[in-house]
C-alpha cells in the first residue's frame, strides 16, 4: 500500500520520510530508511562473512591457493561440499605497515571492496587477504582492481589444482 510506496521512493532518492499520519509511523519510516541508507553508503561487510578463528586463517594460508602481488597476497580455499557462507579474513602486519592509522584505513578499504563482491564469492569459499607495504600507496580503485584480478586467478588455480 501507501507505506511500501513511500519506502520505495525514499530508498530511491535516499531521503528521510515525513508522513503526517502518526508520529510513530513517521519515526518508523525514518529509522528504516536511515538504516538502509547507512548500509548502502557505508557498504559494511556483515560479521557473518568475517573470518575470526585462528584455525580458519591457518587452514587457508597453509592448504589454500596463494596468489601473490606487489600490494597483497590472496590465499583462497574453496570447499565445494560445504554450502556455508563464504568467509573472508584480513591480515595487515605491523612489520609491513608501521602506523596503526594506515593499517586500519587499509582494512576498512579492503572490507568495503569485499562487501561489494561478497555475492559473487562461491559458497564455502574461504579467503585471506594479506596486505603488503606497497598497498598503502594505492587508491581504493587500484586496490579493487588488484583484488578482482587476484580472486579470478585464485579461482582458476583452485579449479586446476582441485584444492
Amino acid at each position: 500500500g501507501l507505506s511500501n510506496q513511500i519506502i520505495a521512493v525514499a530508498r530511491k532518492y535516499m531521503v528521510s520520510v515525513c508522513v503526517c499520519v502518526r508520529v510513530q509511523v513517521v519515526q518508523f519510516y525514518q529509522l528504516a530508511v536511515a538504516k538502509d541508507v547507512h548500509n548502502y553508503l557505508h557498504n559494511v561487510l556483515n560479521k557473518a562473512y568475517r573470518m575470526k578463528k585462528p584455525s580458519d586463517f591457518f587452514e587457508v594460508v597453509k592448504k589454500g591457493v596463494r596468489v601473490p602481488n606487489k600490494c597483497l597476497v590472496v590465499h583462497y580455499k574453496a570447499d565445494k561440499r560445504n554450502v556455508a557462507t563464504p568467509l573472508v579474513g584480513f591480515i595487515v602486519p605491523k612489520k609491513q605497515i608501521k602506523k596503526a592509522v594506515e593499517r586500519n584505513r587499509l582494512k576498512r578499504q579492503i572490507r568495503h571492496i569485499i562487501a561489494e563482491k561478497i555475492e559473487k564469492i562461491p559458497l564455502g569459499a574461504k579467503i585471506v587477504i594479506r596486505v603488503l607495504s606497497d598497498a598503502k600507496n594505492k587508491t581504493s580503485y587500484e586496490l579493487e582492481k588488484i583484488i578482482d584480478k587476484s580472486l579470478e586467478k585464485a579461482k582458476e588455480k583452485t579449479d586446476k589444482c582441485g584444492k
